[in-house]
Order: C-alpha cells, then structure tokens, then sequence
C-alpha cells in the first residue's frame, strides 16, 4: 500500500476497502462538467474492494480498477479542480478585479482633483478621461461625467479639511479666520470661510479656502450662528476656539464691524482677546475715497475718464481706431478702464499708465474723429469736447499728480495682498507711506514735475497744450497729498477704521498702538545699543497672555523660541486682502 501511494498519492483505504481522496474533496465539476462524466459513488464512498478466486487474480483485479480510475476523465477533472482550488483562483481574480477597479478609480479622483484645482469647469472630466483613454490608459468605464468629477472634488474636498482641522487641533496652532460676503450666480447669498494657519513643514502660514456657508438671512445674528455652526460641525468647538483662535479678517460692512451688534462684536463677547481687523486693503480704499470726496477737481477727473471709458468699451469701432492710431505711432495699444471704482487701486494706475503711455495716439485719433465727415455731428462734436479736454493744462497737470499717488497707493495695495505679509512688516510699510505722501506735499513727484515741466513748454507729447475753461478743474498738489496722508494715517494706523474721531475709534487706535509697541521687542534692529537684562520682559507677558502662549517658558531664557512660535502666531494676522476678490 505504501508503493502504490507513492505512484496514486490520491489513494485512500479505510474499512479494508479503496477510495479516492481527490473525488471525495471534488463536491461538483462546474465548469468541468460535461455530458456522460460524473462522480463515482464507490471511490467517493471508499467501497472499492477486490474479486477473483485467488490473491494473485485480486491483486491483478484491484490494480485494474486503480490504473483504470486514475487514467478516467472523470478523475483528471476533478484533479484539475483541486489544482485550481489550490491556486485559489477565484480569489486572485478577485484581488486582480479589484486591483484593476482601484487604480482607474484613483486615476479618475486624480483627473478630478487637477481639474478642481486648476480651476477648470466640470464639464472638463469627459474630455480629459477620453484623452487619457487615447494615451493608453485605463479609466474605467464609470465616473466619467461632470456630476461625478463635482462629487469627487467634494469628497476630496472634505477629506483634506478633515484632515486639516485634525491637524490644527493636534498640534495646537493659532488660527485666523476671514470672512466675506458673496452672492452666487444663482443669487443665493453666501458667507465665504477662509483660515489661516500653520500647516506642513514649512512652519509658514498659510491661507486656504474652508467653507462655503448659504445665508438664509444676512442679519449679524444670522451670519454669526451660521459660522458658528459650521465650525462646530468641522471639529472646531467653543472650548477650541477659545484657545486657538487669535484673530477675524472681514471688510468694513457694518453687519460684520458694528461696535454694538455686528458679527465681529458677537464673537468678541464670546473671545475677549481676539483680535477683529478690518481689510487694510478696503480701508485703503476708503481713505482714496475720502480724498475724493475733499479735494476738488478729482471727481471732474473722474467722470472724464468714465466718458473714455464708455466710448472704447462700447464701440469696438472706436476701439480699432485707437489700436491703428498706436500702430502709427510704433506704440502698444493699453485697455483704457475706469479710475477710482469699486476696483482697487492698481487697476486705477493701468488706466492712467495707459492714457499717459498712448497719450499722443489717444489725441490724434480723437482729432481725427472730430473731423471726420462721415461721422454724425452729434459724435463729431462729442469727439472734439473730447480732444478739448485732454490738451488742457489742468488735465495734463492732473493727470501727473495723480498717476504719482496712484503709483503709490497700487504699491502698498499689491504689497499688502501678498500671503507672507505680516503685521509688523505691513505696519512698516504703512508708516514709510505716511511719511512719502506727507514729503511729497512739499516735493512733487516724478510725474507731477514733468508734467509742470510741459506746461511751461506748452507741449505734452507732441500735443500743443492751451489753458481750460472754468469748468476744468486743477487739483491742488498740496491739499491732495495732505488729505493722502491724513486719510492714510487716521484710516490704516488701527485695527479698525473708521471715518470718525468717537471713542471707539480712540480704543481701537490705542488697542493698534499697544500691539506695535509689544511687538518691537520681538525685532531685534529696533533693540537699543544699551538695554537692561529685563528688556521687553512686559510686552512678551503682554503677547503671551494676548496669544495664549505659555508664558514662563518663553520669558526663562527661551527668546529665541518665544520669537519662533509669535512670529508664526502674528503672521496670522495677516493684512492680506486677497479673499475679498470674490466679492
């Protein structure tokens, strides 16, 4: 028995009779399963025995039956069986189905994610898929629509903020938060969430988009349950704010800022250290504002540069006119837009850099217009008013005082809308403006002294220039950069502006002026040559307490460090403005 097991390791023996092991394991054939083949009942049930008369006649017979069974088709089938049920094929092409599955579908959330974050319209999914299909690879046949590229980008979009907060939350870091207005295409009103925060490797901050919350109302109480529920719902609870949570970005609405009930005011009853900040880019703009409104002669500037505006923007006749007018000239034709609008300040100086740029191109072809017979005298005579007004001396003089102011201003405004900027570095660049408007009171600009200078030749890019009419009004150098500086000043110097002298615009200066001074020990250039051992000690127990920061740690011999985690910490209040495009 043990030879014949060594030639039929299937053989199987129990009651003095013969089985086969491999039948008995081989429950059906599946796919095996042919006509005429199925299982033997005596070897399943090991009832194989012996016949003949004598040993030798059983021996010859049994052999018989073990060569006849294992040479039988249906012992190689269910042989075949075991072997593959030993392979575990079923499994493996199940692991293999599924392996296959998993990388289309991380190659579908991939081409999700670069259209989201590239910014590109959903719609996009089915064309990039089919490019990739033609590439040679396999995107699945599922997962392919613009439903379903906005389902994965939200799907991704929710993981990596859970991920986020997860972070905040574990490593302890301060958070600022910002919040806008919006209102969708749909005209829904919407609260748009940004937070800024100390997130990676880079220990920088960094600002990034949270939530979008839909506004059933937009009374303060209403906005401020809305944020609150969806900080809640995100991890970030009350208990959590209260420790990390330094500072509120938003512009100026009085919904947002109201001393007695705004939202700001809400969350201020609840966090008595935090810090509200109005935009320094929208009160930048409200101190233009309010220099528009005290000096003469800017508004007359402004609706002149309203009627340029309106003739290139809504006649693409006149607009090709101008571009050939600049080719005669061998210059590059500029949109010519609007000047102190709802739009910041540097849009303003393309204006006025492209009128000053063309200025000569912009003439001829208004003095070509004006006679130009075939013209209607109606536009004939709107052309002329128009070549009138800008040959002026008052208008040539305007126009260089105010691209100087403009080249200013779009400066600080572009500077104070970059990510890295802090608030000591903003508070510097502030102050150094302050100081150049009030210097260039007494000292004209670059512009404003070529442009004097024409005035004496009578000439201004080749254009002969003649003096205005009463209605042509002439800003007055002085008076312009004194309200400059003093709207600068009174408006950007604070944590929140405000075009009043009441007291709450005293505490908020005094709140501003307490926070430079205890950040001057944290720069070391503006250390004395000779200080005392106990130098800064009260303004970093001030900013520790303010920034909840541990405060022993940092005064015992750990500047350095205490300097690291405030720097972090004080760069959240960033001046940055940038999340207010949306609006």
């Amino acid at each position: 028995m043990v030879n014949k097991k060594r030639s039929y390791p299937w053989l199987l023996m129990e009651n003095g009779k013969l089985g086969c092991s491999t039948c008995r394991n081989t429950s059906t054939f599946g796919p095996e399963k042919t006509q005429g083949v199925h299982l033997s009942s005596a070897w399943v049930s090991c009832s194989i025995s012996s016949y003949g008369q004598t040993r030798k006649q059983r021996l010859r017979a049994i052999r018989k039956k073990i060569h006849d069974h294992g040479k039988s088709t249906v012992h190689k089938a269910a042989q075949r069986i075991t072997i593959d049920a030993g392979k575990k094929q079923i499994e493996r092409s199940t692991t293999k189905l599924y392996n296959e599955c998993h990388t289309t579908t991380l190659r579908v959330f991939r081409t999700a994610y670069s259209i989201a974050k590239r910014g590109r319209p959903f719609l996009d999914m089915a064309a990039e898929v089919e490019l990739q299909n033609m590439n040679g690879l396999d995107m699945g046949r599922t997962l392919h629509s613009n439903v379903s590229c906005a389902n994965i980008s939200d799907h991704i979009a929710d993981e990596m903020r859970k991920n986020l907060v997860a972070h905040i939350i574990e490593s302890q870091c301060k958070i600022s938060i910002l919040i806008d207005e919006s209102t969708t295409v749909s005209r829904k009103t919407t609260l748009i969430v940004y937070m800024r925060a100390v997130v990676g490797e880079l220990r920088k901050p960094q600002t990034f988009f949270f939530d979008l919350i839909e506004l059933t109302s937009t009374t303060a109480e209403d906005i401020y349950s809305a944020l609150v529920r969806c900080l809640k719902s995100h991890g970030l609870t009350v208990d959590i704010l209260k420790l990390l949570l330094i500072c509120i970005a938003t512009d100026g609405a009085s919904v947002m800022l109201g001393k007695e009930s705004g939202v700001c005011w809400r969350f201020l009853r609840q966090f008595p250290r935090l810090v509200i900040w109005h935009c320094s880019n929208h009160r930048l703009e409200l101190s233009v504002h309010d220099t528009v409104e005290e000096v003469a002669g800017i508004n007359n500037f402004h609706i002149f540069f309203d009627k340029l505006y309106a003739l290139y923007h809504q006649s693409p006749k006149a607009q090709r006119e101008l571009e050939d007018s600049c080719k005669d000239l061998h210059e590059r034709c500029l949109t010519i837009g609007r000047i102190l609008n709802t739009r910041w300040v540097a849009s303003s100086l393309r204006t006025v850099v492209a009128v000053w740029k063309q200025y000569e191109a912009l003439y001829n072809h208004l003095a070509e217009a004006a006679s130009d017979t075939s013209r209607t005298q109606r536009e004939r005579a709107q052309y002329a008013g128009l070549k009138t007004k800008i040959s002026t001396n008052e208008f040539v003089l305007n126009l260089g005082v105010l691209r100087d102011a403009l080249d200013e201003l779009a400066d600080v405004s572009l500077q104070l809308q970059k990510e890295d900027m802090t608030l000591p570095r903003a508070h510097a660049l502030v102050s150094r403006q302050v100081r150049v408007f009030w210097s260039m009171v007494d000292k004209p600009g670059k512009y404003a002294r070529e442009t004097s200078d024409a005035v004496k030749l009578k000439t201004f890019k080749n254009v002969s220039l003649k003096p205005g009419s009463k209605a042509d009004v002439l800003i007055r150098h002085k008076q312009f950069f004194t309200s400059l500086a003093t709207n600068f000043e009174s408006r950007m110097l604070t944590t929140r502006s405000s075009g009043t002298t009441d007291k709450a615009t005293s505490v908020h200066n005094a709140e501003y002026t307490a926070l430079m001074e205890a950040l001057g020990c944290l720069d070391v250039s503006t250390w004395p040559a000779d200080f005392d051992i106990q130098y800064g000690d009260a303004d970093v127990v001030r900013l520790c307490e303010r920034l909840s920061v541990a405060e022993r740690d940092s005064i015992q011999g750990q500047l350095s460090q205490l300097m690291n985690v405030l720097c972090i910490d004080l760069s959240l209040l960033c001046f940055s403005a940038t999340f207010l495009c949306y609006s």
